[in-house]
C-alpha cells in the first residue's frame, strides 16, 4: 500500500520537473530569440511592429507549454482512472460473485 502511495507522489515529481524544466526552457528561448528581435529599429512603425511580434511569439511559446501540461496531465489522470477501474472491477467480481 505504501509503495502505490510513494509511486503516486514519484509519478506527481516527475510531472512537476518536467513542467518547470519545459517553462525554464521556454523563458530561454524568449530571452535569447525574442527579447533581441528587432532591435537597432529606428522607425516608430517598425518598433510597434516588432512589439507586436514580441508578444505573439512569446503568447505561443507559453500557450504550448500550456498545451504540453494539459496533455500529460490528460494522460496520467486517464492512466490512473483506467487503473483504478481495473482494480474496482477485480475487488467487486471477487466480493460479490454472480449467481
Amino acid at each position: 500500500m505504501a509503495f502505490k502511495v510513494l509511486g503516486r507522489i514519484w509519478e506527481l515529481i516527475a510531472i512537476m520537473v518536467f513542467v518547470w524544466v519545459f517553462m525554464l526552457l521556454i523563458f530561454y528561448i524568449i530571452r535569447v530569440l525574442v527579447v533581441p528581435l528587432g532591435e537597432g529599429v529606428a522607425s516608430l512603425g517598425l518598433k510597434v511592429l516588432f512589439g507586436f511580434l514580441k508578444v505573439a511569439i512569446s503568447a505561443s511559446l507559453v500557450l504550448a507549454w500550456l498545451f504540453v501540461w494539459h496533455k500529460l496531465y490528460v494522460y496520467v489522470y486517464n492512466r490512473n482512472a483506467q487503473k483504478l477501474s481495473k482494480r474496482c472491477i477485480k475487488v467487486g467480481r471477487d466480493k460479490n460473485p454472480p449467481r
